[in-house]
């Protein structure tokens, strides 16, 4: 049940305590209009809101507020302690942890390949490109291996090598041909 879900079920137009809904945001701010004008005392709005909100969070709390999949273990040990890995949901998504959380707290984002070698170790260590992201929220390209393998490029390594000099093309946008960042040969259009 996603967090939309849950409010609305809980605090949606029909519930004692609608926040979640249009109409009461309009009354309310109607309310507070009044307060401002002295027409209407803030202690009795408050507690004409608290008696049904109160109710409703309580009800709510008892409830499954989000249904997370139990832990899934994936084959492999942690490095740091030697207990099971297990792949486990976040607030940013799928990651692996140690299962023996939280005496060890070792994990490792769950890296999507590109389907591409990397440049650098891929024939000997079967280094993979990644897409990643960088701090400010660019994406970037990178090897699997890091960070004993030291390759990135914000262009999309395509798994081609440049017909003149060798050098591994790129893509500078999903629309664009294949080009060598050295050279500067561009694959011509079919």
């Amino acid at each position: 049940m996603t967090v939309d879900d849950f409010l609305l079920q809980y605090f949606d137009s029909k519930s004692p305590s609608p926040i979640v809904d249009t109409n009461f945001t309009a009354q309310m701010e109607g309310q507070l209009d009044l307060i401002e004008e002295n027409k209407l005392e803030w202690v009795d709005v408050v507690r004409s809101f608290w008696g049904g909100f109160a109710e409703t969070l309580e009800e709510a709390k008892k409830a499954s507020a989000v249904d997370l999949p139990e832990p899934e273990p994936i084959g492999e040990d942690c490095p740091e302690c030697g207990k099971p890995l297990v792949k486990k949901r976040g607030r940013f998504g799928d990651f692996i942890a140690c299962s023996g959380y939280p005496e060890c707290r070792y994990t490792r984002p769950i890296l999507k390949t590109i389907g591409v070698k990397c440049p650098l170790c891929g024939e000997t260590e079967n280094g993979e490109v990644v897409r990643r992201r960088s701090k400010k929220g660019k994406f970037f390209y990178g090897c699997s291996r890091y960070p004993e393998c030291k390759y990135v490029s914000w262009n999309e390594p395509t798994g081609e090598k440049c017909p003149e000099c060798g050098t591994p093309l790129v893509r500078k946008n999903k629309k664009s041909l294949p080009e060598c960042p050295e050279c500067g040969w561009k694959k011509e259009k079919k």
